[in-house]
């Protein structure tokens, strides 16, 4: 799966990133998937809870 209009890779949660969801319920859906490099790669994440 690659980027684009409807799928975003994140490394990390950053609250601002509440904005995308909106904006994904807003158009025509997507996806955002945390833990994932620019490069499509998985990287995980080091503790789900902050």
């Amino acid at each position: 799966m690659k980027e684009n209009q409807n799928v975003e890779w994140k490394e990390s949660w950053r609250d601002v990133y509440i904005k995308w969801i909106c904006g994904f319920a807003n158009a025509h859906g997507g996806k955002l998937i945390i833990g994932v490099n620019d490069e499509g790669v998985a990287i995980g994440i080091p503790n789900g809870r902050t």
